[in-house]
């Protein structure tokens, strides 16, 4: 087991500050998460300066010897990360591994050595936030992200790996210099804050960027993003170009640069995705075959081209809610041959203010028969009404996932595929009905 590192901290009064109404001593996780949850007016208050302050106060950007690889783009960050965190573990790393979002628990956004932070950890990590950020106001994601931080200097990674959530100049992780930055893709999402233009979705992204950094991109990214690439005089390798892979059968082959990596199992997660990680690995590790191989072999992600067999059924469930998501989805259903020997029923839930005919139109020829079902929340969006915007007329509606997922059983047979996609919650319904 490795030591704690010591961490560094002003020395602060611990009692509480007037009308301060944080979880006292002995709050659960829940308590400090409903907590943070409410603590700002904004679920987003963009700008770095109040959490880089807090941040300083923590000592947490004292790096030490820790090599940090920053994750942005619009799809595929999650599958990567854990790629990465994969390949590093096999190699003998210790390694951090920060995702977001969350699937079914906060927990799933702390990862240590591939174990997900106790609750006791993350409510220390909290707590030590708290303690320290004086006056200084804090959203959700902010609390998350130092807490986060604090997590990892605690147990000394080698190498923390950090998924940013929206954007990328402007996400809370972006005041680490990382050593090592990722773009995987860029596509139309989350307009309300980034806009509908691509070169500018890209130009966001590309903030994560450093001068000199080393830099791994995703293919056909806008010139926006190559553009800051070459401004900073960044070492990049490039899918496609320095990172290329071919696929056999059940077998693919990779080649970074002038390395050849031959013979290496179809992962369960995206291709061009674990090549980007392998490719990102290979700047902190010596890339070992064998190694590489058994890691690729064992990488998965729950809700992330997730296979499961129930009620007599084989199911895939995958958090596709974009177009570029879905051609993603697309791309691996066919290059997999998945539905080889039978049909795809499609269970399918988005929130309002996603592109809906554009994911549409990027699956329907895969469909065989589609079962729409009600989203909830502000955001959310009843079958009635997804169904009218898809543009689809010969399908079921149903209000609760749980029908949903009977209905879906009942269009299929045991040859056939189901497929569950669109929103987080549909797909975290989902594997709650088909594990229970």
């Amino acid at each position: 087991m490795r030591a704690e590192k010591p961490l560094a901290t002003a020395s602060r009064d611990d009692s509480p500050r007037e009308g301060d109404s944080s979880p006292g001593a002995g709050a659960d996780l829940g308590g400090w998460l409903r907590y943070i949850s409410a603590a700002h007016p904004k679920a987003w208050d963009l700008g770095l300066e109040r959490v880089r302050l807090v941040a300083e106060r923590m000592n947490l950007l004292d790096r030490g010897d820790c090599t940090f690889v920053i994750v942005a783009g619009t799809n595929g960050k999650g599958s990567t990360c854990v790629s990465i965190e994969r390949i590093l573990l096999a190699h003998g790393r210790s390694v951090g591994c920060a995702l977001s979002p969350h699937l079914h628990k906060f927990n799933e956004r702390i990862r240590i050595d591939g174990v997900e932070a106790a609750d006791e950890e993350i409510i220390r990590a909290f707590a030590e936030v708290e303690r320290m950020r004086g006056e200084t106001t804090l959203t959700y994601f902010e609390y998350a992200t130092l807490a986060t931080l604090w997590c990892f200097r605690r147990a000394w990674v080698d190498v923390a790996i950090l998924e940013i959530g929206l954007g990328g100049r402007l996400d809370a992780f972006n005041i680490i210099d990382a050593e090592i930055a990722i773009i995987t893709s860029i596509g139309i999402d989350h307009v309300d804050y980034l806009g509908d233009d691509l070169d500018g979705i890209g130009r966001e992204k590309a903030g994560v960027m450093r001068p000199g950094q080393q830099v791994v991109l995703g293919r056909e990214l806008p010139g926006s993003v190559i553009g800051e690439a070459t401004r900073l005089r960044t070492h990049v390798q490039a899918l496609d170009a320095d990172i290329r892979y071919s696929v056999n059968g059940e077998r693919w082959s990779l080649q970074i640069g002038a390395e050849n990596l031959d013979d290496l199992p179809v992962p369960a997660l995206p291709m061009s995705n674990c090549a980007l990680a392998s490719a990102a690995a290979g700047q902190i590790v010596e890339l070992d075959r064998k190694t590489l191989s058994g890691a690729l072999a064992e990488v998965h992600m729950a809700g992330r081209f997730e296979k499961r067999s129930a009620r007599g059924r084989s199911w895939l469930l995958d958090v596709a809610h974009n177009p570029l998501g879905a051609a993603f989805l697309h791309s691996e259903l066919v290059d997999k041959n998945v539905a080889a020997g039978g049909r795809i029923v499609a269970v399918y839930g988005a929130l309002r203010d996603k592109d809906i005919g554009g994911v549409i139109s990027v699956l329907e020829e895969l469909i065989d028969d589609w079962v729409l079902v009600s989203t909830g929340g502000p955001r959310g969006l009843n079958a009635a009404d997804l169904a009218q915007r898809a543009g689809l007329a010969d399908v079921l509606l149903c209000d609760d996932l749980e029908q949903a997922v009977e209905a879906a059983c009942s269009l299929s047979e045991q040859s056939d595929v189901i497929l569950v996609f669109g929103s987080f919650s549909v797909v975290e319904r989902a594997r709650l009905a088909l594990i229970s």
